[in-house]
């Protein structure tokens, strides 16, 4: 009596992540993570499922005629983020994970005017102070403007109040 197994013999995948833009971009800018997916013989077939820090971020993305997975989001939150992409293998390719890529989402940029009712008040006269807050590289700006005089508070109002200042 003898027994027999049938072992298949996969080869291994080169997988090479790239991100556009690299190494940063701003807050709900769209970034592209592209694998690029090659072999010895062949060109891979399968799916590609892309993580950042090690969370699923994409479902399942299937590889082009080229071996080529992309996937875009803006959602990406402020901050470092690892991303990977891990690749199922195909009938001749083996499952394997791609390098990681270190991307920094940055917070966006934002100017703020400050305007009164009044440049030149007299003492005792009541000013009111308006804060425009505007982002230049992404959404709108929410939350509060917080009014000073060389340090000292004189109050706060949301993005869409104005604050009146003195008696």
């Amino acid at each position: 009596n003898s027994a027999s197994l049938t072992q298949t013999v996969k080869q291994p995948a080169t997988l090479v992540l790239s991100v556009n833009p690299y190494p940063h971009a701003t807050v709900l800018e769209s970034v592209t993570l592209i694998l690029t997916a090659t072999a010895s013989t062949g060109i891979p077939t399968g799916d590609v499922v892309f993580y950042d820090n090690g969370n699923v971020l994409s479902g399942n993305v299937s590889l082009d005629g080229s071996g080529v997975a992309t996937f875009s989001t803006t959602h990406l939150v402020p901050g470092s983020h690892s991303l990977t992409a891990q690749y199922a293998g195909d009938t001749n390719n083996a499952p394997g994970t791609s390098n990681l890529i270190n991307e920094d989402i940055l917070q966006a940029t934002t100017t703020t005017t400050v305007g009164t009712t009044d440049a030149t008040p007299t003492v005792g006269e009541s000013i009111t102070l308006s804060g425009t807050v505007v982002s230049t590289d992404g959404p709108q700006p929410t939350g509060v403007v917080n009014f000073t005089d060389n340090g000292s508070p004189l109050g706060s109002a949301s993005r869409s109040e104005e604050r009146r200042v003195g008696k």
